[in-house]
């Protein structure tokens, strides 16, 4: 139960990263050519494999790269 709820609010985290980042993915897609690498995409592998840390860091970046 210790580590359930950790779990819980890193995914609860990471579900709002992806969110945000598809709102913001299909709003500067109109304003701004694509980038050469997918931030969305590689965190989305991370994901797949299980890797919510390098995910989280991968958005991170990517948010701080590209503030609104």
């Amino acid at each position: 139960m210790d580590l359930l709820l950790p779990a819980i609010g890193l995914s609860l985290a990471l579900i709002c990263l992806l969110a945000l980042a598809l709102i913001r993915r299909g709003i500067s897609s109109e304003k701004s050519p694509r980038r050469a690498s997918d931030p969305l995409a590689e965190a989305e592998v991370y994901l797949a494999y299980g890797k919510k840390h390098e995910a989280l860091e991968v958005l991170q970046r990517a948010a701080a790269a590209d503030p609104p």
